[in-house]
């Protein structure tokens, strides 16, 4: 109490006809009325969560602290994610979820076989699986520094490991997996730091950078393993309305949200959607035979169960930090069909293949060449064939 309160005025409370309790109840009030008057005057000048209009990190770096280490990861052990976004009817629609910077590249236990088919692509079909254009160097920089130096060795450090300078070599970035080293720092061209992340990760990325002539959001730079019907070297250098032309309704239904869209992401924000198909070949690389076009010969395909597959991409949009460059990455999942049928889901993938002609865009049907195939997977997931041994 000595340090509250003068003991001094006890002589004034008596010559004044008060006594000393009052003086410290009164001092207590006051000092309770301006702390409540603080506090009130604090929150005036706080806007309240709903109040408060979004705003970006615009440090240029997401912050380290919004990626979750995984401790003790196996990648060997790690089951892929189960993805199974088919449903009884196809609506096209953008089918946009938040989701957590955290999540942003998956490894699982595929990874090393798939890193090893990267690899391979990347110097045979080089001209296919990788392009970038000048205006993009800033970007993938950008990207390379990020992923390189903050989110792989942060998220997966069983997997990535920084090793520092040192007499015999210069800092860089370790594989533990495959042993690939790469530099910590951006490296002089655009094309050596898209193949060396295409190198570290399943993801396929693309670069889309504003184009002011058509006002859409332009593929710059891309480097892309695991394509699934689009020629990425031949959609280069396009915008997103030239890429979809031969993607039923993407003009009518889904060109103006897309482009509203990407045009107000806010930096650092992660979004993901998902797409499926049937793969009768069951390879990631694939540019061909996918889609069926005005014209072409539709033809009852033999299916062999030992290779087709439920494809299913997991899409993920980012808005870079203090940047209008948004990067997509497009991570591709296959599931024999054997799995879903075992898994009991076989009926209900029939039954969405149904629905492909019977949603919003009847046409998706044909685009993803499902007249060649329907027939014999319908009756494979629903268990009416019999099957050779």
């Amino acid at each position: 109490m000595d340090r509250f309160y003068d003991w001094n005025v006890f002589p004034w409370c008596l010559e004044h006809g008060q006594s000393p309790k009052w003086v410290m109840a009164t001092t207590a009030t006051s000092i309770l009325l301006l702390l409540i008057g603080l506090r009130f005057a604090f929150r005036c000048m706080t806007p309240s969560p709903l109040d408060a209009k979004p705003t970006a990190d615009t440090s240029g770096q997401t912050p380290l602290d919004k990626i979750e280490p995984l401790i003790n990861f196996s990648w060997s052990a790690q089951e892929p994610l189960r993805l199974r976004t088919f449903k009884p009817k196809y609506h096209i629609t953008m089918g946009i979820e938040q989701m957590k910077l955290s999540d942003w590249i998956q490894i699982d236990k595929h990874y090393k076989n798939r890193i090893d088919l990267r690899c391979q692509l990347l110097q045979s079909n080089r001209d296919q699986v990788l392009r970038a254009l000048p205006s993009a160097h800033g970007t993938i920089s950008k990207l390379y520094a990020f992923m390189v130096n903050a989110y792989l060795p942060t998220r997966y450090s069983d997997v990535f490991k920084i090793i520092p300078e040192s007499r015999s070599q210069a800092s860089h970035l370790l594989n533990l997996v495959t042993k690939d080293k790469i530099p910590l720092h951006p490296t002089a061209t655009s094309s050596s730091m898209l193949e060396a992340i295409g190198r570290q990760v399943e993801e396929d990325f693309l670069i889309l950078q504003h184009d002011a002539e058509s006002d859409e959001f332009q593929l710059t730079a891309f480097v892309a393993c695991f394509p699934n019907g689009f020629d990425w070297a031949q959609k280069f250098g396009k915008n997103m309305s030239q890429i979809h032309v031969p993607v039923p309704d993407y003009d009518v239904k889904l060109k103006k949200s897309m482009n509203r869209f990407l045009q107000r992401m806010a930096p650092g924000q992660f979004v993901k959607r998902h797409n499926w198909s049937i793969s009768t070949s069951g390879n990631l690389f694939s540019v061909a035979n996918v889609h069926l076009y005005a014209g072409d010969k539709v033809e009852a395909e033999e299916v062999d169960f030992e290779k087709a597959c439920l494809r299913c991409e997991r899409q993920v949009l980012h808005r870079l930090q203090d940047s209008d460059d948004v990067i997509l990455t497009i991570r591709t999942y296959m599931y024999p069909l054997r799995e879903i049928k075992a898994e009991g889901s076989g009926p209900a993938l029939a039954d969405a293949i149904d629905g492909l002609q019977t949603g919003s865009s009847p046409n998706m049907y044909f685009y993803k060449r499902a007249p060649n195939w329907s027939d014999a997977v319908k009756r494979f997931l629903r268990d009416e064939v019999v099957e050779t041994p």
